[in-house]
């Protein structure tokens, strides 16, 4: 059986839909200790990856009516209060980043930037980077 047939099989069986995201947050916290181990040359013990794994997966939304982002409302960007917003996104390899800087009215600096390849991930650091 491949791992896309095993994964279907899981998927279709758990009806708690929260449970449908413990294979991948298993396999992201394996992948995190795999690169502190190459990258880092850091051990991770098994219980480690399992407690982050856990967090992980407390931090999930139980109903629907939770994984409605959160919504900006106009009036919680208050007048004459300096704000700033930055993005990152990375489709097929290719990654961009953008800021905006509010100061106010009269002075907002939007800027973007192509990062050639990488993932949404680094696009996103990158995106920090840019705006700090």
């Amino acid at each position: 059986m491949s791992l896309a047939e095993v994964w279907q099989k899981w998927w279709n069986q758990i009806s708690v839909k929260k449970l449908r995201n413990m294979p991948p947050i298993i396999c992201w916290g394996i992948w995190i200790a795999r690169n502190r181990n190459i990258f880092q040359e850091k051990e991770t013990e098994a219980v480690s990856i399992a407690v982050q794994c856990l967090s992980i997966y407390s931090n999930i939304p139980n109903s629907e009516d939770e994984k409605e982002p959160q919504k900006v409302e106009e009036e919680q960007i208050k007048e004459g209060v300096p704000w700033a917003y930055f993005d990152g996104a990375s489709q097929n390899n290719k990654a961009g980043a953008g800021i905006v800087i509010h100061l106010n009215n009269n002075h907002t600096l939007k800027a973007s930037i192509r990062l050639g390849n990488g993932t949404n991930n680094y696009a996103e650091l990158s995106a920090l980077k840019f705006l700090l």
